[in-house]
């Protein structure tokens, strides 16, 4: 028999241990019934206490209050709540309705507060994880107007509510924020409500402990938004600084949270100074084996190590990873899946910035994918299709490649804007014309391109910084105003920010590009231009057609002759000239618009004629007919002559006869002036911006201090131009200053005239149509009367 006492004592011990068994089990559930923690603007701070348990939980509040939180059109709005489970295996997300009754989804992710310390002028960055990590949602809204929003979570057995609520937007002050679209007329980009934006900006890829890591990025966007720049792309997988991807374990948001903070201030900064960010979510070196440059790089400046590769790739089997080759990673399910895990989280934690401009996916997709194994197409076209699926906010996608002949590799994946990379090999190789080289390079993507066009690398050396060979960045000018009159989408995006752009102080030259944004970018074309004036002309001689036997000019295209080319380019238009008869299928003239300055002359080469069928050379200008010349079959090479007046007209080559001839060059006497001018324009309304260089204005000049550039003066003259007043404005490029500012007016001649200032470097000119005129004219004359010119023209045999 149990004595009463050792009876009372086992109950008063046994009460006292399922009192501390429910005591424990309470404290275990109070984490479930802490209310949701929703705010906006600022960061909230997320539950105290957050357990993992092997049966999913959420916290689901018995009642739920209205949220009358107003948050501004394009910020976020943050929801914080806690899921009783391991992160890794859970989805969670949000969607949210607005009043027209459209439903943004937007993925959830994990976060964990950070403590940064940093010592020796941040050379040294501490961060440490604070507090405790829990679940976010974090939208921002697109319309203004009331929301309402529930937040979901699921896994292997189902789908639950977590919490709901509500909130208003306030209208947007301006466009600030608003989701960047590819234009109407998909050559350029533009705000949703049509303002045009013109991206002007540089390659800010990294920062390092030796630049002082996150606080250095940020200062380089500070003098950047001070230069009058508005763009910068970023990397987030390079393990020197936000390494997205290359922490183990692989799967674990907790690996994450360091890099995110530093990507979050980044973006924070960027949102604050007008800075649109691209984002390029996968670095091709992490994923192939690093390449020792040919040439030896200078040990300074200071600089990263850059040399890391799929051997320090944690996704390496050799480093704990789970995949043999990247080809597997590319490939395979399980690489797929683990992408796709991150865009999630990409998307849900950045997606909604408003300094985000586009996803970069890759960028060089054919150096990580071999075409001939076929899988790197399809890995894009599945990766873009999933971040359409997964970002409510439509943001714009992009991709690149390092060989532009394998651009084709991009086309499955339907991407909003195409890139390109040039750089020149310097020193190993000499390099030429810089401006002239950017336009080549430009002009054949642009003939039938469909979508915007981006340069997003470029630089003299791909291997080191080009200091010692352009000290003060002319080829930075050179580049920028090429492609501005090729008529891509936005500035050229100059590498070497860290050792070169910012340390020189070559920033600066990214401001008068500011001048798009004032005009309409996408209505505006390629136009010639005269310089009247000018101290000397030289010829130029246009010579490189297609000789091919089965080449033909396309139908109806003009090639515009400049005095420093031929755009498109003269390759496109064949060396042949069919007859009406052999064959007539292939027969069609050739189209030249020409602006000369002074009276000169045009020589077509012949270079053959077929042996079965003689061939007849005709010239019209302006649609008259000026010359022709009748060739025998198997003619030996002949030369035609023909008298071009001054001022701008249309050429048209063609042969009349039963069978080809074959044109080896055309020269134009007298056309080259000692400044060159390019212009692009907007003809029915009346807009243009044009480029003016002194030719021996360029960086093999300028690296040598002791050149000396005379100065050189002209007459800018563009034909066609609607009649009216125009405000006109000139910059000087390498100081930045405005040189002039005046009225000019255009008569109804369509000459628009304006005498330059003495070049010797570059400036940049701007006219705007302020006014129409008072009274329609009567009649248009035309530009420069054809004189009557005979048809005998002056031709000789030659050799």
């Amino acid at each position: 028999m149990i004595p009463p006492m050792t009876l009372r004592r086992f109950f008063s011990g046994f009460a006292a241990f399922a009192l501390t068994i429910y005591l424990i089990i309470l404290i275990g559930l109070l984490p479930a019934a802490l209310p949701i923690i929703a705010a906006q603007g600022e960061t909230p701070t997320p539950p105290a206490v957050q357990v993992f348990t092997s049966t999913p939980t959420a916290t689901i509040p018995p009642t739920l209050t209205p949220d009358a939180s107003l948050v501004r059109q394009y910020e976020p709005y943050e929801v914080s709540f806690t899921l009783l489970r391991d992160p890794r295996s859970v989805e969670a997300w949000g969607e949210f309705t607005a009043e027209t009754g459209a439903i943004y989804r937007i993925p959830a992710f994990w976060w964990q507060g950070q403590e940064v310390v940093c010592t020796q002028n941040c050379l040294v960055e501490q961060i440490t994880p604070k507090g405790e990590g829990g679940w976010r949602v974090r939208f921002s809204p697109p319309t203004p107007g009331a929301w309402s929003y529930v937040v979901k979570w699921r896994d292997g057995s189902g789908t639950q509510n977590v919490t709901v609520g509500n909130f208003r937007a306030a209208p947007a002050t301006g466009v600030n924020g608003a989701a960047i679209r590819v234009d109407r007329g998909k050559r350029s980009f533009a705000y949703p409500d049509g303002t045009p934006f013109y991206p002007r900006g540089v390659n800010l890829g990294w920062s390092w402990s030796g630049a002082r890591n996150t606080q250095g990025y940020i200062a380089w966007l500070e003098a950047l938004a001070a230069a009058g720049g508005n763009f910068a792309r970023i990397y987030v997988d390079v393990p020197w600084f936000i390494g997205l991807g290359w922490r183990a374990p692989l799967d674990d948001p907790a690996a994450l949270q360091v890099d995110s903070w530093k990507l979050d201030q980044v973006m924070a900064a960027a949102e604050r100074l007008g800075i649109r960010v691209q984002l390029v979510l996968v670095w091709y070196q992490g994923w192939t084996d690093y390449v020792l440059p040919p040439v030896n790089i200078p040990t300074t400046p200071t600089r990263p190590k850059t040399d890391a590769d799929w051997i320090d790739n944690p996704h390496n089997v050799v480093r704990g990873g789970p995949f043999t080759t990247p080809g597997q990673f590319f490939a395979g399910e399980q690489g797929r899946a683990l992408f796709k895990a991150r865009l999630r989280y990409i998307v849900g934690r950045w997606g909604g910035s408003r300094s985000l401009f586009a996803w970069e996916v890759i960028d060089y997709l054919d150096q990580v994918a071999p075409a001939s194994l076929g899988y790197g197409t399809t890995w894009l076209a599945e990766m873009v299709s999933y971040l359409r699926d997964i970002d409510p906010y439509d943001r714009l996608i992009t991709a690149g490649v390092r060989d532009p002949a394998r651009m084709g590799e991009l086309t499955d994946a339907a991407l909003d804007f195409y890139q390109l990379r040039y750089y020149q090999q310097r020193p190993v190789t000499d390099s030429g014309d810089q401006f002239m080289k950017t336009l080549d390079l430009l002009t054949p993507y642009l003939l039938n391109g469909d979508r915007p066009l981006m340069i997003s690398e470029f630089s003299l050396n791909p291997w080191f910084e080009p200091a010692a060979e352009d000290p003060t960045g002319v080829h930075l000018r050179e580049t920028y105003w090429a492609a501005a009159m090729a008529g891509i989408a936005g500035s050229p995006l100059s590498w070497w920010w860290d050792t070169y752009l910012f340390p020189n102080g070559l920033t600066d030259a990214l401001a008068p590009l500011a001048a798009w944004e004032r005009l309409p970018l996408g209505a505006m074309e390629g136009v010639n231009t005269m310089l009247i004036g000018a101290s000397a002309y030289e010829p130029i001689t246009i010579s490189g057609f297609d000789a091919a036997a089965t080449s033909r000019t396309p139908p109806n295209m003009r090639f515009r002759i400049t005095a420093d080319g031929v755009f498109p380019p003269i390759r496109l238009a064949s060396s042949y000239l069919y007859g009406k008869t052999f064959p007539a299928a292939n027969a069609a003239p050739q189209r030249y618009l020409l602006s000369a300055a002074v009276d000169t002359k045009l020589t077509v080469r012949v270079v053959a004629v077929s042996r079965r069928a003689g061939a007849q050379l005709t010239v019209s200008i302006d649609g008259r007919p000026a010359a022709e010349l009748a060739l025998v079959s198997g003619a030996f090479p002949t030369e035609l002559i023909v008298p071009i007046p001054a001022g701008e007209h249309e050429i048209v080559l063609d042969n009349s006869g039963d069978d080809y001839l074959q044109i080896e060059s055309i020269q134009v006497e007298s056309y080259r002036a000692p400044l060159r001018a390019f212009a692009r324009a907007e003809k029915r309304e009346g807009a243009l911006l044009a480029v003016i260089q002194n030719r021996l204005y360029t960086w093999q000049h300028a690296a040598n201090t002791s050149a000396v550039i005379p100065p050189q003066s002209a007459e800018f003259i563009v034909a066609g131009m609607p009649s009216g007043s125009y405000r006109v404005r000139m910059i000087d490029l390498i100081t930045g200053e405005l040189i002039g500012s005046e009225t000019e007016i255009v008569e109804a001649d369509g000459l628009f005239r304006v005498m330059l200032p003495p070049v010797a470097g570059m400036l940049s000119l701007e006219a705007l149509r302020v006014a129409k005129p008072e009274t329609p004219p009567t009649a248009t004359p035309t530009l420069t009367p054809t004189p009557e010119l005979s048809l005998t023209p002056t031709a000789r045999v030659v050799g």
